[in-house]
């Protein structure tokens, strides 16, 4: 039974005001976070005072939060542990999509496309396929500087050469001059 359902069937479930009805679909949206909090974190994410919480869970049949948060965990973990599905899916795009997303990575993790995932990136370089006992390849040796460094890692100035001029202060105006 999903966590959605416990709740619904609950006493007094169908005559609950607004303000409770968000906090109960903070528990239904995220019954993990839920089943290890506070009132007062509940509250903040529903978007209600603490005593919402606590009147919540009164007009539910508990006699408070602590009450409804342990039979949420016990429903909650249950429902892992059976593999139901969590709560009840979105249903705008943004959910659509994540669902998607998780379904096709689901369909793609096949051992044949695992195999050919690792024969590519060992074919691409031992790098690429940290778990591939092929030995990585010696070091190439060092070029000479002249003919590896990029233009801009030269120096063009002797050591002895005097350093450019510095900019100064005009008296008075602040500004710099050469």
């Amino acid at each position: 039974m999903t966590i959605e359902a416990w709740l619904a069937g609950r006493k007094g479930y169908h005559a609950l005001g607004p303000q409770a009805g968000r906090v109960v679909d903070a528990l239904v949206r995220a019954p993990q976070f839920a089943t290890y909090s506070s009132a007062r974190e509940v509250a903040e994410r529903a978007g209600v005072n603490v005593s919402t919480v606590v009147r919540t869970a009164q007009q539910l049949g508990f006699e408070g939060w602590t009450d409804l948060r342990q039979e949420l965990r016990a429903h909650y973990l249950d429902s892992v542990a059976s593999g139901e599905p969590g709560p009840s899916p979105a249903t705008d795009a943004a959910g659509r999509a994540l669902r998607q997303d998780a379904a096709n990575i689901t369909a793609l993790t096949t051992e044949e496309n695992l195999r050919a995932i690792r024969a590519t990136a060992e074919a691409i370089g031992p790098r690429a396929a940290p778990w591939s006992s092929v030995p990585a390849a010696e070091p190439a040796p060092p070029t000479s500087s002249a003919t590896s460094a990029p233009s801009w890692a030269t120096t063009s100035s002797s050591p002895s050469a005097p350093p450019p001029p510095r900019p100064s202060r005009s008296p008075g105006c602040g500004r710099a001059t050469a």
